[in-house]
């Protein structure tokens, strides 16, 4: 999909995609598509591998995350900015929400046993689901923090979401279809 939005000869005029992405892309000219509307909320958490709710995340701690820098990425740093500043060496980004799953599936990144994630759902009921009721007692997921619940209590109910999922439209196709 991010190949498509940079492709100016793109057969697609309309595309869904995570919306921080895109609106970078076009505001760095290098996508030539036009925002039509957010379309779903991201509902992102942050949890530990193997950890009870007594355990809090230590300046030692091996942490996998994705897109860095992204909006999701930002909210986190927002809502727990001692996870970046004491880990900024211990967080590993990964490109997407599903490869962070397949490593919350065994616990290890590169070799490396981790104890903490961001991830988002549906993929985290889904690792619950898998892990937390199989006959391992040392894969289990623990929800540390709903990222939106905490972003609303920071925000004094101002924001209650991260954005995700947007609408382009492509611009030679809006410019003879300005109705939309």
């Amino acid at each position: 999909i991010p190949i498509e939005l940079q492709n100016k000869n793109s057969e697609y005029n309309f595309i869904v995609f995570e919306s921080s992405n895109a609106l970078k892309l076009i505001k760095n000219n290098k996508a030539d598509y036009k925002f039509l509307g957010l379309l779903t909320k991201g509902n992102f958490h942050f949890v530990g591998f193997n950890k009870t709710n007594k355990d809090i995340p230590s300046k030692d701690d091996y942490i996998v995350s994705f897109q860095k820098g992204s909006i999701t990425d930002l909210s986190l740093n927002y809502v727990l900015p001692s996870i970046y500043n004491e880990n900024k060496d211990n967080i590993h980004y990964l490109n997407g929400v599903s490869q962070v799953a397949t490593v919350l599936k065994s616990g290890l990144h590169e070799g490396n046993r981790v104890d903490w994630a961001l991830i988002a759902e549906p993929s985290l009921y889904a690792l619950k689901s898998q892990n937390n009721f199989d006959d391992n007692e040392f894969n289990d997921i623990y929800e540390y923090l709903d990222i939106n619940r905490a972003l609303k209590e920071k925000t004094n109910n101002e924001y209650d979401f991260i954005p995700q999922a947007g609408l382009f439209v492509k611009n030679s196709f809006y410019n003879e279809n300005k109705e939309i």
